[in-house]
C-alpha cells in the first residue's frame, strides 16, 4: 500500500485484502476519468477519486480492447492552485512506472528541490514542453508530524531575519553565476552558523528547535521526501467521506515557500493553530502550471 494513503483518511486500511477491496471500489465509484493513446499504441487511463476538498486518490493504468481498466499504480493527491516555485524545472520519466519527477534549483531551500509530478498524465497527454511551464504548485503529505510552539521574536528580530534571508538569496544567486566572493561568503556563513548552533547546544540552554525557526532537509533514500519545520498559516479540519476519518490540511510557510500539507489527525501530535510551528517528515508532490 502507498504509505501516504493514510494522510487522506485511510489510516485503518492496513492489510493487502483491505487495500485491494478499497482500490476495487475506487475503480467503480470514481469522480473523473480520462484516457489517451500513447506513442506505443496503448490506451493510457487515469481515474480520480475525490474524497476531500481538492484531495483524494489517483489510479493510473491502461485500458484493454473491451475498455477494461488494468491498474498499474496509484497515489494520493492534494491539489494546490497557487504557484509556489517559478524556477526552471527538469522533468524525468521514472523507469519502473509511467510517472514523472520534477527537479528545480530553488534558492530559498538551498538545494535541488525534487518532487513527484501529480499531473503527469496531463503533461503526457498534452505533449507540452518545458518551455510551456509557467511554474509549479507544490503540496505535501505527512504521516509523522508534531506541533511546536512559536519562537518568541520582537519586531526588530523579525526584520533582522528577513534582511539576512534577502542577503543570503542574493549571495546564492551570485554564487550560482560563478561569483567566487559570494561562494566564500556563503562558506564562511555556514561555518559561523554551525559554530553558533553547536555552542548553544553544548551549553545545554537550548534544543535545536528553539534555535531554528525554519528547516528544509532531504531525508532517506527517496529523493522526494523531506524533513521540514515551518510556521502554520492556515488550518482546515476535514473528514474523509468514505471512512469518516479526520485529517488536517495545514498551509505552512517553510524557507519562504508556502504550500499545503495533509496529515491524518492520528499521525499529528499536538493541536495545530495559526502561528504555531509544524515539524514533520513529508512526501512532496506538485503540479506544473502551463502558460496559456
Amino acid at each position: 500500500m502507498h504509505k501516504y494513503l493514510r494522510a487522506v483518511g485511510f489510516y485503518s486500511t492496513y492489510n493487502r485484502q483491505a487495500e485491494e477491496h478499497l482500490l476495487k471500489r475506487m475503480e467503480e465509484d470514481f469522480t473523473f476519468s480520462s484516457s489517451f493513446v500513447d506513442h506505443n499504441g496503448e490506451e493510457q487511463a487515469e481515474i480520480e477519486v475525490s474524497l476531500l476538498p481538492d484531495a483524494g486518490v489517483i489510479l493510473r493504468g491502461t485500458l484493454d480492447n473491451h475498455h477494461g481498466f488494468h491498474r498499474d499504480f496509484y497515489y494520493p493527491y492534494l491539489r494546490n492552485e497557487e504557484i509556489t516555485v517559478s524556477a526552471p524545472v527538469e522533468i524525468d520519466h521514472k523507469i519502473d512506472q509511467d510517472s514523472y519527477t520534477c527537479m528545480c534549483d530553488e534558492l530559498r531551500v538551498g538545494i535541488s528541490l525534487i518532487f513527484h509530478l501529480s499531473n503527469s498524465f496531463e503533461f503526457a497527454q498534452r505533449k507540452k514542453k518545458i518551455e510551456d511551464i509557467e511554474g509549479c504548485c507544490l503540496s505535501a503529505f505527512s504521516i509523522n508530524g508534531k506541533i511546536l510552539i512559536p519562537l518568541k521574536k520582537n519586531d526588530k528580530e523579525v526584520e533582522v531575519t528577513k534582511t539576512a534571508r534577502t542577503k543570503n538569496l542574493e549571495l546564492m544567486e551570485a554564487a550560482r553565476k560563478g561569483d567566487e566572493k559570494a561562494m566564500e561568503s556563503l562558506s564562511l556563513q555556514d561555518m559561523n552558523n554551525y559554530a553558533f548552533i553547536s555552542r548553544r547546544l553544548e551549553q545545554d540552554k537550548d534544543d535545536l528547535y528553539s534555535i531554528l525557526d525554519t528547516l528544509f532537509m532531504p531525508i532517506g533514500v527517496e529523493c522526494d521526501e523531506y524533513s521540514i519545520l515551518g510556521t502554520i498559516l492556515q488550518v482546515e479540519k476535514l473528514t474523509n467521506k468514505w471512512t469518516e476519518e479526520t485529517v488536517f490540511r495545514l498551509t505552512v510557510e517553510c524557507n519562504d515557500l508556502q504550500f499545503p500539507i495533509m496529515i491524518n489527525s492520528r499521525d499529528l501530535l499536538g493541536v495545530p493553530e495559526v502561528g504555531r510551528r509544524f515539524r514533520g517528515d513529508i512526501w512532496m508532490q506538485g503540479s506544473v502550471k502551463f502558460k496559456e
